[in-house]
């Protein structure tokens, strides 16, 4: 069973990692003035196994490698890095020839290509384990969010704050497809599980489908009342939700364009909302310092995670489904029982902010990356 990544990008120092392209319109929330001091917790016990050192900017994304036996980091320092899963002393291999912050970092399925997004306006795709950098994504005029591999691993997507995407031929480096059509800022793009289409978030409030193969768009999902931070393709590649800066989530219709259902109970900003494995639940992280469990298919309100002092960067589902984990600007990381609803741990040990936390495929650890330059890797075995 694969891992279960980010499902957001991080910009540290912002009053949000996506809060980069302008002033907000309307929501003027600060990260912390909706939320009430930490719910205590039974257990806060760190269980901090291991420290990943070796960067000396933030880290802007941790993810495990397939099998979970080595983590890679992206950060500020214009670096990516791999280490071995138990040691973080000495990085393996270093992932260089980037002119600005890292912005991103994704690995293949086969665990031999890594690919690196950055603010130098290119993404570059390199051997895992020798670091050599075999091609260079250019084209867009200003940063490059993130990139990520299609599903068969033959393309490469880019998300730009040129207000483009693009879709590249990952054995030959060349640009298939440019895909115009928003008028700000693309904070993320993805490919759908099927790799028919593609997905696109703006700061436009329009999030947009797109054909894979021809590079038109084929819907434009509308009715945002703000920024559209992040879209989701669900696992059977038939509905896309969305995460607003209006504080909503809302879930389309891929054939038909059409909004099926609107959540409104957050306060603030939703930077994110991630799928269950199997798709029947839905996973919110937002500013109002909460995230929330949704019936994917009525948008009904099943659980609401509560407790942490500040913005909620990212949540998102261990691969098992038993767990949901978020990660705050508190500096914490908390693991939810999906069920109950109960937090069953808080990871403490964290620099000032946490901008992101992945689960390692066998659901027993937690991979943090926060802004004081340092990756953690934590148990959650027995929570």
């Amino acid at each position: 069973m694969a891992q279960v990544a980010p499902p957001i990008r991080a910009f540290p120092g912002s009053a949000h990692p996506l809060d980069v392209h302008g002033e907000d319109e309307g929501l003027q929330t600060t990260r912390s003035s909706v939320c009430s001091a930490p719910e205590s917790v039974v257990d806060k016990s760190p269980h901090l196994e291991q420290e990943y050192m070796g960067h000396y900017r933030a880290i802007t994304r941790a993810i495990f490698t397939p099998n979970g036996s080595q983590v890679l980091t992206s950060s500020q320092d214009y670096n990516a890095m791999l280490f071995a899963a138990d040691s973080g002393d000495t990085p393996q291999v270093t992932y260089e020839g980037h002119e600005g912050p890292v912005t991103w970092v994704a690995v293949s399925a086969d665990a031999c290509k890594v690919l690196t997004a950055s603010a130098d306006k290119t993404a570059r795709l390199f051997d895992l384990f020798s670091g050599q950098c075999e091609h260079v994504f250019e084209g867009h005029s200003a940063p490059v969010q993130m990139a990520v591999f299609s599903e068969d691993h033959r393309r490469i997507l880019t998300a730009s704050a040129d207000r483009t995407a693009r879709i590249f031929n990952a054995s030959t480096g060349e640009c298939e497809h440019k895909l115009v059509g928003h008028t700000q800022p693309v904070y993320m793009a993805a490919f759908s599980p099927d790799d028919e289409k593609v997905v696109t978030a703006s700061h436009d409030r329009a999030a947009k489908v797109w054909n894979a193969s021809t590079g038109q768009c084929v819907q434009s999902l509308q009715g945002h009342g703000k920024q559209v931070y992040m879209a989701a393709f669900s696992p059977d590649s038939a509905k896309v939700v969305t995460a607003c800066g209006d504080g909503k989530v809302r879930s389309f219709d891929v054939k038909t364009g059409k909004c099926e259902w609107t959540f409104a109970d957050h306060k603030d900003k939703v930077y994110s909302a991630s799928f269950s494995a199997d798709g029947s639940k839905l996973v919110t992280a937002s500013a109002d310092c909460s995230s929330m469990l949704l019936d994917a298919r009525s948008g009904n309100l099943h659980k609401r995670f509560a407790g942490h002092a500040m913005a909620v960067h990212s949540a998102t589902f261990s691969p098992d489904s038993t767990r949901v984990i978020t990660a705050s600007d508190d500096s914490l990381v908390r693991i939810f029982n999906a069920s109950t609803g109960e937090c069953e741990r808080v990871l403490t040990g964290n620099g000032d902010h946490v901008y992101s936390a992945a689960v390692s495929p066998d659901s027993t650890q937690v991979l943090t990356a926060a802004d004081d330059g340092v990756a953690r890797r934590f148990s959650i075995a027995g929570a």
